[in-house]
């Protein structure tokens, strides 16, 4: 499986060199992208090991710097919803789908401010903001009184990612999930396209799990999918938004 991912992205993109801002010390660190093999907390045969790998290479995810240089996946953390929106625009952007690769995040520098949004994540949630994936009022639930970071349930992550892929919406007709009651109705034709698409389903039980938070593996997983289905949507001519990687830097963020 390993293997068969590494042929994929040799045929679909040049991996070059990403730069990232290093949390404490503030300093740029330049280092050749690995994959999962840079995580010292992932070990090769997790069930997750082969998507981590294809997102890290890509740029979609990174890990937790730690004070000797190595880095920490943590595939069973809650992904916060700042991080649920990095990792979508950043599997748009891995695949040449983004709409844009402008910065808007002075355009909504007083939500930003006012929902205490990271630095490093303002590029990617005013993304969102502008292409109409989230919206100001959502924005607000993104960190506790106290400046916690909350984290996105699976329902919330499947709107956002549909949202930010596209496609047509219709009834919820092919879902059967056992816990379909628990799933707003709102967010239902939200997650039938993932399920359409093969980008978001439930576990091995039938489940959906609407309220659970989603991990960073899962997401992981999400974030291959997002890339394949924008992948294969792209005009030949890529007249739209480049792919960033390569012509841009890559801010480190704890994803």
């Amino acid at each position: 499986m390993k293997n068969y991912m590494s042929a994929i992205l040799i045929s679909l993109l040049i991996i070059g060199m990403a730069s990232f801002a290093n949390l404490s010390g503030g300093s740029a660190d330049v280092y050749a992208a690995t994959g999962a093999a840079a995580f010292i907390d992932l070990p090769e045969d997790h069930w997750g090991y082969a998507f981590v790998d294809f997102a890290a290479i890509n740029g979609i995810i990174s890990g937790y710097a730690m004070s000797d240089g190595r880095f920490k996946f943590m595939p069973e953390n809650s992904v916060s919803k700042e991080e649920a929106l990095t990792m979508i625009y950043r599997a748009l952007g891995a695949s040449g789908k983004l709409q844009s690769i402008e910065d808007f995040s002075a355009e909504y520098q007083t939500v930003l401010d006012g929902s205490r949004i990271a630095p490093w994540a303002r590029k990617f949630i005013a993304y969102g903001l502008k292409y109409k994936i989230l919206s100001e009022e959502e924005l607000k639930s993104f960190t506790t009184a106290e400046g916690t970071r909350v984290p996105a349930t699976r329902e919330q992550a499947a709107i956002w990612t549909a949202k930010a892929i596209g496609g047509n919406l219709t009834t919820a007709t092919a879902l059967s999930y056992s816990d379909i009651s628990s799933i707003s109705t709102d967010a239902l034709p939200y997650i039938e396209l993932l399920y359409r698409l093969d980008v978001m389903k439930g576990d091995t039980l039938g489940r959906f799990l609407p309220k659970a938070n989603i991990k960073r593996v899962e997401f992981a997983k999400v974030a291959n999918r997002i890339f394949t289905v924008a992948k294969i949507t792209t005009d030949d001519s890529n007249n739209g938004a480049a792919s960033y990687r390569g012509n841009i830097a890559f801010v480190y963020s704890p994803l």
